[in-house]
């Protein structure tokens, strides 16, 4: 058994006895409630106006992450498509017949992730003057991209004909469920004085996430990982298929 399955069983003990993470003051928080509803309106990339609509970036980030003792690891396979050996070790781990180890891997497989920007809508179309990060994982990306290509929505992002976002909380199975969440037919009107003013001072979130990515090598330095051969890095089967969805959103933004 390599050092990183000793080394990721010992960390799930700790994680056990110290908790999650915390968050930070400027990110979108929803309310725990089991039932909720928080309006947004989801802000273009920062670099809309520079670049226009054909070469700027997505208003989302996808990246994936691992939590190792409540640590973040930003994780290169889901990320850039590279190599990772925490997710080489997950699957090892899956191949294997013992619970623990089974157990182990669930614990530390990579959790994909997204964050956009966003500004808060009150229920008199009032916008918020301060942009804040959401960050959500694949089944309300998929929400968001199904109603960015409809053709009565179209793009949510876009800063002239955006549409305010409500998403929607409620409790399904024990779990938090977002699949209510839908654009509100009557948008709140940003003027692109006050667009620029709120992409101003959104945060760079790809540049961001793509800076905390570390190589392979630094992952293994970081953790004291045993190698592997950085060819079978585990790809989820839940993975959405975005590729479709994609290509019409950009199709109808270039319009």
């Amino acid at each position: 058994m390599s050092s990183m399955i000793e080394r990721l069983k010992a960390e799930r003990e700790r994680m056990k006895a110290k908790g999650g993470s915390t968050g930070s003051d400027g990110f979108l928080k929803l309310p725990k409630d089991d039932d909720a509803e928080v309006r947004i309106r989801i802000l273009p990339a920062k670099n809309w106006y520079d670049k226009g609509p054909d070469d700027a970036d997505l208003c989302y980030k996808r990246f994936g992450v691992h939590w190792i003792n409540s640590q973040k690891v930003i994780c290169p396979h889901q990320t850039f498509n590279e190599p990772c050996p925490i997710c080489e070790t997950v699957w090892e781990l899956n191949k294997s017949t013992n619970e623990e180890d089974i157990a182990t891997a669930k614990e530390f497989r990579v959790k994909k992730r997204h964050w956009i920007n966003c500004v808060e809508v009150d229920n008199n179309n009032n916008i918020a003057s301060e942009p804040k990060i959401y960050e959500f994982g694949v089944k309300l990306l998929e929400n968001i991209l199904a109603w960015s290509t409809d053709e009565e929505y179209e793009d949510l992002s876009d800063p002239k004909g955006g549409y305010t976002y409500r998403i929607i909380k409620t409790k399904k199975d024990g779990f938090p469920n977002y699949d209510g969440s839908k654009p509100v037919k009557n948008p709140a009107e940003i003027d692109e004085k006050t667009m620029k003013s709120l992409l101003e001072k959104s945060a760079d979130i790809h540049s961001i996430i793509d800076k905390q990515v570390k190589t392979y090598d630094e992952i293994q330095s970081v953790f004291d990982l045993g190698g592997t051969t950085g060819e079978n890095a585990e790809s989820e089967s839940e993975d959405v298929d975005q590729d479709e969805l994609l290509a019409r959103i950009n199709k109808k933004i270039s319009k």
